[in-house]
């Protein structure tokens, strides 16, 4: 893909596990994220596939954070609770889910 691909509302992208990597691939996939915004309601979003690397024209395999990925989100690093205005996110929540061996719960891991 070396054009963009945009997700709207409810649509997905599933990759099956025989999909091919073309590392020289110049694509953008897009997606519009919709969640519940209130301080006592969680939302779970997948990672993105990369981030751009405009340095190396390399758009595959790049290291990112969450605050790459969430324009315009401050992350808060005290105390549990967000703030709608500026929008803040409390990062006590942030956590991510290592694809490890044993793929349960314990795979889970507190990022901050």
């Amino acid at each position: 893909l070396d054009g963009t691909l945009k997700l709207e509302g409810d649509a997905q992208l599933v990759q099956t596990e025989h999909s091919s990597l073309d590392i020289t691939s110049a694509g953008i996939l897009e997606k519009d994220i919709i969640g519940t915004a209130d301080k006592y309601t969680y939302n779970y979003w997948a990672s993105p596939v990369s981030k751009p690397n405009n340095t190396t024209n390399n758009n595959n395999n790049n290291n990112y954070t969450v605050s790459d990925v969430f324009l315009d989100v401050d992350f808060l690093t005290t105390g549990y609770d967000g703030t709608e205005i500026p929008l803040g996110i409390a990062d006590y929540w942030i956590w991510k889910f290592s694809n490890k061996l044993s793929d349960d719960y314990a795979s889970w891991q507190h990022i901050r």
